[in-house]
């Protein structure tokens, strides 16, 4: 169970002078310098982005309602092999299959038949 900390930064024009960031759910909560690190969601979920930008001239606020979404790592992919045909156990977006630790062309199935033996890693 790895998590992440993550970075926010302000794209606002018309040359804010102070930021108000809200950050339910996450650790800091809030955050009032432009562009906010470390944010760190403990939790898995969907939560919201707030930020308030204000200038001479007043205010302006954005809040994405399901901007962050933590979710559980994928488990470990494992291997069954038959014969020179072999198929990574887990469903996946993206598959890759190696041979000594380079690419093999075009290997990006589910499963793979090689010609001979390889280090698999899917």
């Amino acid at each position: 169970m790895r998590k992440s900390a993550i970075d926010f930064f302000d794209i606002s024009t018309n040359n804010p002078t102070q930021w108000q960031w809200s950050f339910p759910g996450a650790s800091p909560s809030s955050s009032t310098v432009q562009n906010p690190t470390g944010i760190y969601y403990p939790t898995y979920g969907t939560y919201p982005v707030t930020l308030v930008a204000t200038n001479a001239n007043g205010s302006d606020s954005l809040t994405i309602t399901q901007y962050i979404t933590v979710v559980a790592n994928p488990p470990a992919p494992s291997v069954t092999v038959n014969g020179s045909f072999m198929c990574c156990n887990n469903v996946a977006v993206w598959y890759q299959w190696y041979y000594n630790n380079v690419a093999i062309p075009n290997a990006n199935a589910m499963c793979y038949n090689a010609m001979q033996p390889a280090i698999i890693m899917c």
